[in-house]
């Protein structure tokens, strides 16, 4: 999730959208839903008071920014919920309070990271199977409910379901089980994603752990033989605090790319790719499925955990890297996605959800056409 801003783009005819987004830390969460509400509200009034820029028409808020419901309410205007991470990790945020009705949160003490606590099955939320406690958004490895993020991200989730709308970055066939659970709950959901692959239809012209962890990827992929690109920070490399030594550098220099940014779906896209490794986070996750490529998860927080379980269990197209990352590990996994049997059919499973993902947001996919309804039913109601 970026940093908190509100993006006004150039409106057409009399309308004008605002799309509100945050970046996820401790202080700004607590103070997004203390303190957002007043000054929200009086700059949508302040707009809609102008004579010299369009009404505002419609309010669309990253699904942690529940006050603009409230706005949207108060002021009448269509109001909608964008939850921009994958559908499964939404319904494990919806099943936080539920852990704690049953008992299971909060954990006693910090014995739960090691005595086998997280690997507890959890077989009782609708349209999610395979489910252990480790794969649950980190959030909840907590020894107190009133931790922040976990009574945040618990909190906001099920304040989405008192939008009107929710917006859901996926598509029907990927998450079809725990989309129709929580259409039980809340029905007026629009599945409209990739949404990435929906801009094809527009016109152009229109911490020292962390450090050895690095250390030992750098070492994993130059032993693995194998030519890659890698996107760190600049300060991976350089600087007081480069972590990556010379020698690595040395070693690859013929096979290896360090940059510190590029455009991921489309070096994704490219032919010559042959898996991708990554955190899990959402957007991550279905930019390497759109491209059709499999997946090697190195998930760190929130609902990665949740979209690493999903990639190496139900899409069958990932396989996972332990927390405590070892180069031998990394060297193997490599090699195995790359040349081995594992490879060849997550990278099948992979081509096969690319094709879905396709179909879902042609001009006439259930996505795109979901992307239609929203803008005529929803976002256009008060013409």
């Amino acid at each position: 999730m970026g940093s908190l801003r509100a993006k006004m783009p150039h409106a057409t005819g009399c309308h004008r959208l605002i799309v509100m987004q945050p970046k996820m830390s401790h202080p700004i969460c607590d103070a997004t839903r203390k303190n957002c509400l007043a000054p929200f509200k009086e700059l949508v009034l302040k707009l809609n008071s102008s004579s010299e820029v369009p009404s505002v028409t419609c309010i669309i808020s990253d699904g942690i920014m529940s006050f603009a419901i409230k706005v949207g309410e108060e002021l009448g205007i269509p109001e909608v919920q964008f939850w921009t991470a994958s559908a499964c990790g939404f319904m494990a945020y919806l099943n936080f309070s539920e852990l704690v009705k049953r008992g299971i949160l909060p954990f006693k003490d910090e014995n739960f990271k090691d005595d086998g606590t997280l690997d507890t099955p959890i077989n009782w939320i609708p349209g999610m199977k395979n489910i252990r406690l480790k794969d649950f958004p980190s959030f909840i490895r907590i020894t107190d409910t009133n931790d922040i993020m976990f009574d945040f991200l618990g909190s906001e989730s099920q304040n989405c379901l008192n939008s009107s709308t929710i917006i859901i970055n996926t598509f029907e066939e990927f998450e079809h089980e725990v989309l129709e659970a929580i259409s039980s709950k809340f029905p007026n959901i629009y599945n409209i994603g990739p949404i990435h692959l929906l801009g094809r239809h527009v016109p152009e012209s229109q911490f020292m752990s962390l450090e050895q962890h690095l250390k030992e990827f750098a070492w994993g992929l130059a032993n693995s033989k194998h030519h890659f690109l890698w996107i760190v920070r600049p300060d991976v490399v350089m600087g007081d605090s480069a972590m990556l030594p010379e020698e690595f550098f040395e070693e690859t220099k013929d096979r290896g790319l360090l940059t510190s940014w590029c455009p991921q779906d489309k070096v994704l896209a490219h032919p010559s790719i042959g898996v991708f490794l990554t955190h899990c986070g959402w957007n991550s996750t279905l930019e390497s499925v759109s491209a059709g490529v499999p997946i090697i998860c190195w998930p760190f927080f929130a609902e990665q955990q949740t979209n690493t379980r999903y990639a190496c269990t139900i899409w069958e197209t990932g396989v996972e890297v332990n927390h405590d990352v070892k180069r031998d590990e990394i060297e193997a996994l490599v090699k195995e996605m790359m040349e081995g049997d594992k490879g060849k059919t997550t990278r099948q499973k992979a081509k096969e959800w690319k094709k879905k993902a396709m179909e879902a947001t042609d001009i006439e996919g259930p996505s795109y056409k979901n992307f239609e309804r929203l803008i005529k039913k929803v976002l256009l109601v008060s013409e």
